[in-house]
């Protein structure tokens, strides 16, 4: 006859947990008792009466309503933000964003037929200056100039 704390720390050993970890089904605590040797307590584990309660993780619930609110545009205000304006994203990252979205925008015109190659020329060389400050000051630019040809003109 061992007592359960023997028969706790046997299994302990054997399911490689804590002793606090180690639980006996309360229905089988006389036949726990019993045991004399590891042999038996490992039968024992075996037969599910002596086991392990699991390891505790942490809840991943409010991290995923917090992402998904952040995914939604919420969450990012200035109480939020951490470093400068330009250590968020870098001076060069938005240059090229700014300017590929124009220089894509001058592409579709042109392609279009709606520019012929000497304004498109002008404008790629005005984009590639920092003339406009966004895709809709260059859109704003070319309609006040009048660059855009009338396509159904030719008809």
């Amino acid at each position: 006859m061992m007592t359960l704390l023997s028969i706790k720390r046997i299994a302990s050993r054997l399911l490689k947990k804590g002793i606090n970890k180690i639980r006996i089904k309360q229905e089988e605590v006389p036949r726990a008792s019993e045991a004399l040797t590891a042999e038996d307590v490992r039968s024992m584990i075996k037969d599910k009466v002596i086991y392990a309660t699991p390891k505790q993780g942490v809840s991943r619930a409010r991290a995923k309503v917090k992402h998904a609110q952040v995914k939604k545009g919420r969450r990012r205000g200035s109480g939020t933000r951490k470093g400068k304006k330009y250590s968020r994203i870098s001076t060069k990252e938005l240059w090229m964003r700014k300017v590929r979205t124009q220089r894509k925008k001058l592409k579709e015109l042109y392609d279009n037929g709606l520019l012929d190659s000497q304004t498109r020329k002008k404008l790629y060389y005005m984009i590639k200056g920092n003339m406009f400050k966004s895709k809709n000051a260059f859109m704003t630019y070319i309609n006040e100039h009048k660059m855009l040809k009338d396509k159904n003109k030719g008809d």
